[in-house]
């Protein structure tokens, strides 16, 4: 990547030494023991136990993988620098190989990955002074570097979900989409139930706003299920409603009544159907004595 957009001191190796000498991870007497002449160290002729051999060892491995990565970020190897800070890190978190990680992730243009970072180191030493003011500083720098992408969706009353490389945009205090996003390639996705699916590459320069129009839409399939489905509960909901059963028994006994006194009108000897005569007499029983 290009140098000369950042000031020297977030560029060059010097950077990186000067972090340790205001945090003092060079110094051994932070990271080992020191031991006296009679062979004990401070702890031990104080009467305090000494850290257990696991933690030390710990704290060596640590020690030792900030080491390796002061000599890749010497060399500008500075992805295998990054990696040898982090793994640094998980053994023992220090401020200053936080510092030293954000300080490549800015080497590799991962500005936005940075500022994430410093701004969680602010977050997790308030009262360290000197770290806020460094923080700040390589905050300004690499959030100069990166480029906003905001994004306008229409019908605006579509319940949609944008994402940024994977990553769901959190609306801000308004309802806006706006996020910001490193310099290069992205892709661009927008879901919203009953509307088609959108997705667009994109691509950021250093600095640069985006406005991204998007116009969704309608679903026309996903439309015509929904009717469908309504129409399916809307007669399941009618079958199960007894007073639809009520209704329906009312109209049957009726149309039996009727067929039975319609074939008596005659007065005349039976000449009928005995199934209409036994549905009229199921429908009208004998009194009996």
């Amino acid at each position: 990547m290009a140098l000369g957009r950042f000031p020297n001191h977030v560029l060059t190796f010097a950077s990186a030494l000067s972090l340790l000498a205001v945090f003092g991870v060079g110094s051994a007497s932070v990271l080992a023991q020191q031991v006296n002449p009679e062979g004990s160290t401070p702890k031990q002729a104080a009467g305090v136990p000494s850290s257990p051999p696991a933690a030390v060892e710990q704290m060596d491995q640590a020690r030792e993988l900030f080491m390796r990565g002061i000599e890749l970020a010497d060399q500008e190897q500075w992805l295998r620098a990054l990696e040898s800070f982090e793994a640094s890190s998980a053994l023992v978190p220090r401020v200053s190989t936080q510092f030293n990680i954000a300080n490549a992730l800015i080497h590799l243009a991962r500005f936005k990955s940075a500022v994430d970072l410093l701004e969680r180191i602010k977050s997790e030493n308030t009262q360290d002074l000197p770290a806020i003011e460094q923080a700040n500083a390589l905050i300004q720098e690499a959030s100069a570097n990166l480029a906003t992408v905001a994004i306008d969706i229409h019908p605006p009353q579509a319940a949609a979900t944008a994402f940024i490389d994977g990553v769901v945009i959190e609306p801000g205090d308004a309802g806006q989409l706006h996020e910001t996003v490193d310099p290069g390639s992205h892709l661009i996705r927008v879901d919203a139930t009953g509307y088609q699916g959108f997705s667009r590459g994109i691509t950021a320069h250093i600095g640069q706003y985006i406005v991204l129009p998007i116009n969704l839409h309608p679903d026309l399939n996903y439309l015509r299920e929904q009717r469908e489905k309504e129409q399916q509960e809307n007669r399941t909901s009618l079958m199960r409603n007894p007073w639809f059963w009520t209704v329906a028994g009312v109209l049957v006994a009726g149309v039996v009544i009727t067929v039975v006194a319609t074939s008596s009108d005659d007065g005349g000897s039976y000449g009928g159907d005995t199934g209409t005569v036994l549905t009229g007499l199921r429908s009208n029983p004998l009194v009996r004595f």
